[in-house]
């Protein structure tokens, strides 16, 4: 019966994002308007090249001069596993505040700062910068974590594969017990890898990913959009749910991931 009520949920489509929803599950196809890289904190960045904010006169006077300018950090890049354009050296990644108008209003540097420490290893999952004008150098590029898509910036540790190389193929299984890495990052890659992948590749990505902490409805919305046929899509929904985690589980593993990792 769970089964029957899981395809259900599946068939009965996604529901879109909003221009200032935030998704709760990583998306089930690969986006290819996303850069996804992994890099150094090396300094941060403040502008005013603030374009296409949708603000209202109530925000604006609510957030002060944050309506008109906001703050980034330097990521010095190390790798990168996708870029849609060219990829730069060096990047300025912005982040915004989301206002109660759906407005986009700027956050403080001291806010950055304190976020993002110089020296920090981040994986970067953003989009060309769409809300700031284009940089001046030609070795500098600008993008922007993005409301009502997967975007964000994440501080990893000495330990996360992408440190040695961002090509690694990821563990979800191990991940359960020893939390090295972050399986929302390795997940877009995963999917990226499944745009382009053969048969066998495909069947390999989709064993590793059964292993994938929860979320059993939004895996079986990705089997849905890369399977060759129903049997494979069944197949591999079937084992995600023998293989899904218990609510006790499940728990543990967040509690122990929050007092591994913090709030980044």
């Amino acid at each position: 019966m769970k089964f029957v009520y899981w395809i259900l949920m599946v068939f009965a489509g996604s529901v879109p994002a909003f221009p200032c929803s935030i998704p709760g599950f990583p998306p089930s196809r690969f986006d290819i308007t996303q850069y996804l890289l992994v890099g150094e904190v090396t300094g941060y960045v403040e502008t005013k090249d603030f374009t296409n904010r949708r603000q209202n006169p109530s925000g604006v006077a609510a957030y002060g001069e944050l309506a008109d300018k906001t703050a980034g950090i330097v990521v010095r890049v190390k790798g990168t596993f996708y870029a849609p354009g060219d990829a730069r050296p060096t990047y300025e990644v912005y982040r915004f505040s989301l206002g109660a108008d759906c407005g986009l209003y700027g956050l403080p540097l001291e806010w950055m700062k304190e976020r993002y420490k110089l020296g920090d290893w981040v994986t970067v999952v953003a989009g060309r910068s769409e809300h700031i004008a284009e940089a001046t150098e030609p070795a500098v590029g600008r993008l922007e974590v993005r409301y009502g898509k997967s975007d964000w910036i994440n501080t990893i540790g000495k330990d996360d594969p992408n440190r040695q190389s961002i090509t690694s193929e990821f563990d979800y299984k191990a991940h359960r017990s020893d939390l090295i890495g972050n399986p929302d990052f390795e997940v877009l890659k995963d999917l990226r890898r499944l745009n382009l992948a053969g048969q066998n590749e495909r069947i390999d990505i989709f064993d590793r990913l059964t292993y994938f902490p929860r979320r059993g409805f939004w895996l079986a919305e990705v089997f849905k959009a890369y399977s060759s046929d129903l049997d494979e899509f069944e197949r591999y929904s079937k084992l995600t749910q023998a293989r899904e985690m218990s609510d006790e589980q499940f728990n543990r593993y967040q509690e122990s991931l929050r007092t591994k990792t913090g709030f980044h």
